[in-house]
């Protein structure tokens, strides 16, 4: 812009042409009328390409309309004789606003209900946030630079059990669903995790780089187990991490960094559960979900590609005292995993199950784990 207002002719040449003058008259018209219209061709037409050139068309024609009898009534009827002397023009001004507002208003609805039709729990709108909050928002949550590992305890405080919850926001996930199953069994459920982190003691990749302050705080975690050893461990995390320097298949490097983990925790005496890995959509669930109202079948999954590759039951075979825990039956009975059921939204994003659903999974948690506690 401040090119064109320079000295040089050949860029003020653009602006004259007469379409471009137009537009600019426009813009304001068309930036109201553009996104529910484009959003309206991408929901209802999937993004074709016939629909998107409509919805600009109309966008156009619209801004047309709504330039003339909005916008330029309502800036020169004070100049105007006839603004003056008649109310006509204002009045037909607001109609077309009116009109306008509501067509735009009508159309986001029109949109929003076959997207989220209230029947699920969470909302669709809602689910996002249907996570465990007391640790996205509370004090013990590690930065990236972090390498002390802080600990919420939940539960009982004084319970005779104490179960410690370790690992990333796949550990997190599972707060819900365990708190739930400790009610009324005298356990206190204890967390340490940091997102984007193993805790297995070795340099992962973070973005192209070792992640040593990961590292570092997965040592610490162990050095606090052996040095107030719980009565159970229960390990959590994503299997898609990279150690830093090995070559060859990353989920086997990884298997063998988690297996060393497990044989410390054990040497210190608690008991080992390792959670098995969950399914993982393509594309968020409750985007998914919305986009899809008619055919919400469409976005399941099906075993074994919705499990992404991982070797955890090589992490703990021969190990006495370490399990795993694979509810895969839960999540997707005769192969097929579930968005939702029951009325329950069972995903808030691509990986991480609601916290509505977590704790739908208490008493399957508590049958395992008591049977852990059990076999000491």
């Amino acid at each position: 812009m401040l090119w064109a207002n320079s000295d040089d002719l050949t860029g003020r040449g653009v602006w004259r042409i007469p379409g471009v003058q137009w537009l600019g008259d426009r813009s304001y018209s068309v930036y109201l009328w553009h996104w529910p219209l484009l959003l309206a061709a991408s929901t209802l037409f999937e993004g074709h390409i016939v629909a998107t050139v409509g919805a600009v068309l109309v966008t156009l024609a619209l801004s047309e309309v709504t330039y003339r009898q909005v916008e330029q009534r309502f800036r020169f009827r004070a100049s105007s004789p006839r603004a003056t002397t008649s109310g006509r023009a204002p009045t037909r001004a607001v109609g077309v606003l009116v009109v306008a507002t509501m067509v735009t208003g009508a159309g986001g609805l029109l949109l929003a209900a076959p997207r989220d039709d209230g029947t699920l729990t969470p909302p669709l709108a809602e689910a996002t946030d249907d996570r465990f909050m007391e640790f996205y928002d509370g004090d013990c949550r590690p930065g990236i630079p972090d390498t002390d590992p802080l600990t919420c305890t939940y539960g009982d405080p004084q319970g005779s059990t104490r179960v410690l919850v370790v690992g990333d926001s796949h550990a997190v996930m599972w707060m819900p669903g365990l708190i739930a199953a400790g009610e009324g069994q005298g356990w206190r459920v204890d967390l340490q995790a940091k997102l984007s982190c193993a805790p297995i003691g070795v340099d992962i990749d973070l973005r192209g780089n070792p992640y040593t302050a990961c590292a570092q705080w997965g040592r610490n975690v162990l050095h606090g187990i052996e040095v107030d050893p719980p009565d159970v461990v229960v390990l959590a995390m994503n299997p898609g991490y990279h150690i830093i320097g090995h070559e060859g298949e990353p989920s086997l490097a990884l298997a063998d960094a988690l297996r060393s983990t497990v044989q410390q925790i054990r040497a210190a005496g608690p008991q080992v559960v390792l959670m098995g890995v969950t399914p993982r959509f393509p594309d968020s669930v409750p985007e998914c979900l919305a986009a899809a109202a008619d055919n919400p079948e469409d976005c399941q999954v099906t075993l074994p590609d919705a499990i992404p590759q991982n070797h955890w039951d090589s992490v703990t075979a021969g190990i006495d005292g370490a399990h795993v825990l694979d509810l895969t039956d839960i999540f997707c009975p005769d192969g097929a995993c579930l968005t939702n059921a029951d009325g329950i939204l069972r995903w808030m994003d691509s990986n991480h199950m609601t916290a509505t659903f977590a704790r739908t999974l208490a008493p399957e948690l508590r049958r395992h784990l008591t049977a852990v506690l059990n076999s000491t």
